[in-house]
């Protein structure tokens, strides 16, 4: 415990192994969701940053739905929306949200991020941002991507914002990701015990 008035500085040198995630999709295999699940409740409902309740991101999704009720399918419309549809552009101030983005066509990889996973939310998909940094060194190397759940087979990534900055790899960030991230947490908005 430093004195007051003084600075402790703390330096942690740590190795850990990180995976490339590669998926196969299939449609035809998405299960129905168990929409009385814990799981279910907690991945589908509005909160701060992620106004999936919102009537413009309500719209915005049932536009997007076409009649579409595949949570697979849907998740694709979604993350192409967020990239044909948003500019990158660092604010520098921060997380502003999915309404935000939306409203304004413009954002940070957080905000890309919350978008996708409130239409998907707003149409009964159980998704969450994740928040991490990316694995090189050096300092602002946070970013936000997100992960949406199908029933059946898990959690399945998406990046948004790297799939709009390298169109090449525009399928590979829907349903696989890198191995060159660090994930700190699952969500924003979280509670941490104790505070």
């Amino acid at each position: 415990t430093p004195e007051s008035g003084k600075i402790a500085s703390f330096t942690i040198k740590f190795t850990f192994t990180a995976y490339e995630t590669l998926t196969s999709l299939d449609p035809a295999a998405v299960l129905p969701y168990d929409t009385a699940s814990e799981l279910y409740l907690q991945y589908t409902r509005p909160e701060r940053f992620i106004e999936s309740d919102a009537p413009a991101i309500q719209a915005k999704a049932a536009g997007l739905a076409a009649g579409e009720t595949n949570p697979l399918l849907l998740a694709r419309k979604f993350y192409d929306y967020v990239i044909d549809s948003s500019r990158y552009e660092l604010k520098g101030e921060g997380l502003a949200g999915a309404q935000d983005l939306l409203t304004g066509g413009y954002g940070e990889c957080g905000d890309y991020a919350s978008l996708f996973v409130a239409l998907s939310r707003a149409s009964g998909i159980p998704a969450r941002p994740i928040v991490g940094y990316w694995a090189v060194t050096g300092t602002d190397q946070t970013h936000v991507w997100a992960e949406f759940y199908l029933e059946g087979l898990g959690w399945v990534p998406v990046d948004p914002t790297i799939g709009q900055s390298d169109p090449a790899k525009r399928n590979y960030y829907f349903g696989s990701m890198d191995n060159q991230r660090v994930i700190l947490n699952k969500g924003f908005n979280l509670v941490m015990v104790p505070a």
